[in-house]
């Protein structure tokens, strides 16, 4: 199970880097969250607090993924 400080905190950190007018900025399926911009858009900081707290970077979908 997630750490709800984990998701919750790695959002917040997300949030900073998408236009409210995207449309797709948060995703779920059965245990993975997906939210965020590219990797590319985030600072070498904000990639290492993310890191630790579990999200990790989707080349698939190109965002950050966070197992639940």
């Amino acid at each position: 199970m997630a750490n709800i400080k984990d998701v919750a905190q790695g959002l917040m950190i997300l949030s900073k880097y998408v236009d409210i007018k995207d449309h797709c900025q948060v995703a779920a399926e059965h245990d993975v969250i997906y939210a965020g911009p590219s990797k590319d858009e985030v600072s070498k900081e904000d990639l290492e607090a993310l890191d630790k707290m579990g999200w990790k970077p989707d080349e698939e979908f190109d965002c950050f993924y966070h197992f639940t």
